[in-house]
C-alpha cells in the first residue's frame, strides 16, 4: 500500500514539474490555484487509496477501490483469486464474477517478497471459504500466479 502511494505521489510531482513552463505565464495566484487543485486531487486519490476494502455482507460484497465501488451478490461470484496488474502490480486480489468477468480487489496485494503474500493469500482464502458458506459457489477457482 505503502509503494501504491509513493507512486501516486512520485506521478503528481513529475506532471506538475512537466507544467512548469506552461506556468511562466500565470499570476501568482493563478500558479497558487493550479497548485491547490493539484494538492487537493492528491489528497483525494490518496484518501481513496486509504479506504480501499473489501466488505463481506449477508446480501454479497462490496469492493471499494479508488476509482469506482462495485457491489455484488453471492449469486454473481464464482470465487476469490489472484492476478497480474502489469508492470507495477504482480500479484493482485481478483473477483471471477460468473459471467467470465473480473473485478479487481486494489485492497488486496501481494507483493514479490514472500513474506508478504502469506497474509494476501489469507484474506482470499478466508473470502474463498465465506463464498462456499453461502453455498452459492460454481466450480472451485483460486489461481496463484507467482512473480
Amino acid at each position: 500500500m505503502a509503494a501504491n502511494l509513493l507512486l501516486a505521489a512520485l506521478a503528481t510531482t513529475v506532471a506538475g514539474a512537466l507544467f512548469i513552463p506552461l506556468w511562466s505565464g500565470l499570476s501568482a495566484v493563478g500558479i497558487a490555484s493550479a497548485m491547490g487543485l493539484a494538492l487537493a486531487l492528491l489528497w483525494f486519490f490518496v484518501a481513496r487509496v486509504l479506504l480501499s476494502g473489501v466488505h463481506v455482507g449477508p446480501e454479497g460484497v462490496r469492493i471499494v477501490n479508488p476509482f469506482r465501488t462495485r457491489r455484488m451478490t453471492w449469486v454473481e461470484i464464482q470465487g476469490f483469486g489472484f492476478g497480474q496488474l502489469r508492470p507495477f502490480f504482480p500479484r493482485v486480489g481478483w473477483v471471477e464474477l460468473a459471467g467470465g468477468s473480473r473485478v479487481m480487489i486494489w485492497a488486496i496485494q501481494g507483493s514479490v517478497l514472500w513474506r508478504e503474500n502469506g497474509r494476501s493469500q489469507r484474506l482470499i482464502d478466508a473470502l474463498n471459504a465465506e463464498l462456499r458458506a453461502r453455498g452459492e459457489e460454481g466450480p472451485a477457482f483460486l489461481v496463484s500466479e507467482t512473480p
